[in-house]
């Protein structure tokens, strides 16, 4: 296995830091420094709980997801052979950068919600799953290629979901995704949001999110804005109008 090569090594670090580091490399060769420094972050700078968590991953990014033949390390290649599907059916778009470089990734939450008995007659709980982990290897090269544009480390995404038309009752099965992709992306994709906004939320979505809150890292949920209507002043706060897609008010073309 030799992954494509992790751009990033010019984090300032403490000794412990360039030991984890050293450890990745030397043993792994699998992370740049930047990637351990996440995952040192996520286990608040603890050696022993940083080296336990990289090994762990190490051992999920090379081994078959369930359900599936292919591994997080390779799941790139070759596209997602149920895209068209996902294309009709959950639509989603990975559109421009915000004002500091970083990837956005758009999603129509609301409607997935309103399709969602539709989608279980053509998706497996697993499909829509590792479709997930799929997403998120994704994001890691558009850090790379963000990182390459700008000249900076890029290690962070901003994810926008646009609400509108979300189910007032959750399906039990989406709600069970939701927390397993929770627990992938806080074991295997840790210190990767930068903010999360989810725009249209109607007033009922209060109860929901009581719900699912507690589900949630008490340092990611401080990154997760419930907006309603009115949420182009605070988007643009951080994405500039011509990166935010006509469709939510701005001036950028081809959501699709």
């Amino acid at each position: 296995l030799k992954p494509p090569r992790r751009v990033g090594t010019t984090t300032p670090v403490s000794e412990s830091t360039a030991v984890t580091s050293t450890h990745c490399t030397s043993v792994l060769d699998l992370l740049s420094n930047d990637d351990c420094m996440r995952f040192l972050k996520a286990r608040n700078m603890n050696f022993e709980k940083t080296v336990t968590m990289i090994k762990t991953w190490a051992n999920w990014f090379t081994s078959p997801l369930p359900g599936s033949d292919a591994t997080p390390s390779e799941i790139l290649k070759g596209g997602d052979p149920r895209e068209e599907i996902y294309s009709q059916y959950l639509p989603h778009s990975n559109l421009g950068e915000d004002k500091h470089g970083r990837p956005i990734y758009w999603e129509k939450t609301g409607l997935i919600s309103s399709r969602f008995h539709k989608i279980k007659s053509l998706l497996t709980e697993d499909e829509i799953f590792v479709r997930h982990v799929y997403q998120q290897e994704l994001m890691r090269e558009r850090f790379l290629s963000c990182t390459s544009k700008s000249g900076k480390i890029i290690n962070k995404q901003i994810l926008v979901f646009d609400m509108k038309g979300v189910s007032f009752s959750p399906d039990a099965t989406a709600m069970r995704l939701f927390r397993r992709t929770l627990a992938i992306d806080e074991s295997c994709y840790p210190e990767t949001l930068h903010r999360l906004y989810m725009i249209n939320t109607p007033i009922f979505f209060s109860a929901i999110w009581a719900i699912i809150r507690p589900w949630i890292n008490h340092d990611t949920s401080q990154k997760i804005h419930l907006l309603g209507s009115n949420y182009l002043e605070y988007l643009k706060e951080e994405i500039d109008i011509s990166q935010i897609p006509i469709e939510f008010g701005g001036k950028r073309e081809n959501f699709e």
